[in-house]
């Protein structure tokens, strides 16, 4: 990578950091597009992401430790680890199709997975129905493995529930950090590109990712999540068009 390859990936991975330290998500939505432009092949962004978005997911966690309700992040992961190995097939096949396609589709992916949140109304409430926490958890599982984007799904379910601030955001932050050992695991023994330079540079921008989490952490603190989500929403909804409608760029 050149410096301004490496400076411009820095630079989004700090916003994607603080957006997710301060809504629960949008780290992966935002940096998977970006990565791809640059030339990277997808099952290389994934494990870059996964690797940089671990270290700034345990910063989150951490912090929201005591928030966790470790009963329904267990059943979440549990049904997580069933469905991203059939992800992970999915990445493969599309990280040998034209370069210019998989933009296309990963575009079409994250904004999917913007107006799933945007348009779809949820109510919260007491209690769901436990089908809705199956249909949830395994389609986060299935998008994690395609293209580490697995989070409107959980999103979507915990914003059905009436708890906290806090609570919501760790229940998001824990999930998605318990699933990284697997599906790093199964990137190196399913993908063809060998992940461990890309996991390398991934570690790279642990700092500014680390970084990122925590003034995303404080910034949901002192701001109303509504406007935050509607700045995230605006954000990846432009990256997701740019990659549907000018394939060719970079």
């Amino acid at each position: 990578m050149n410096y301004f390859q490496l400076l411009t990936i820095g630079l989004i991975f700090f916003l994607a950091s603080m957006l997710q330290g301060a809504v629960g998500f949008a780290f992966a939505l935002l940096v998977m597009p970006v990565l791809v432009w640059t030339g990277i092949s997808l099952s290389e962004a994934v494990a870059m992401v996964a690797v940089t978005g671990a270290v700034q997911l345990l910063v989150a966690a951490y912090q929201l430790r005591l928030d966790v309700r470790w009963r329904e992040v267990g059943l979440a992961t549990f049904v997580r680890y069933l469905t991203l190995p059939l992800g992970i097939l999915l990445l493969v096949y599309i990280d040998n199709l034209d370069r210019t396609q998989m933009k296309q589709i990963l575009g079409a992916l994250v904004l999917i997975a913007v107006a799933s949140q945007m348009l779809w109304p949820v109510q919260p409430r007491e209690r769901l129905h436990p089908a809705w926490a199956g249909l949830a958890f395994s389609a986060s599982g299935l998008m994690n493995g395609l293209a580490g984007i697995g989070g409107p799904p959980l999103v979507l379910w915990v914003m059905a529930h009436r708890w906290s601030n806090r609570e919501i955001r760790a229940f998001l932050q824990t999930t998605f950090l318990l699933a990284t050992p697997l599906q790093i695991t199964l990137l190196y023994t399913m993908t063809r590109h060998n992940p461990g330079a890309a996991m390398a540079y991934g570690l790279l921008f642990t700092p500014v990712a680390a970084v990122g989490s925590l003034a995303g952490v404080r910034l949901g603190n002192h701001i109303d999540r509504g406007r935050l989500r509607q700045v995230a929403y605006g954000i990846l909804v432009i990256t997701a068009l740019v990659s549907i409608a000018a394939p060719a760029f970079g």
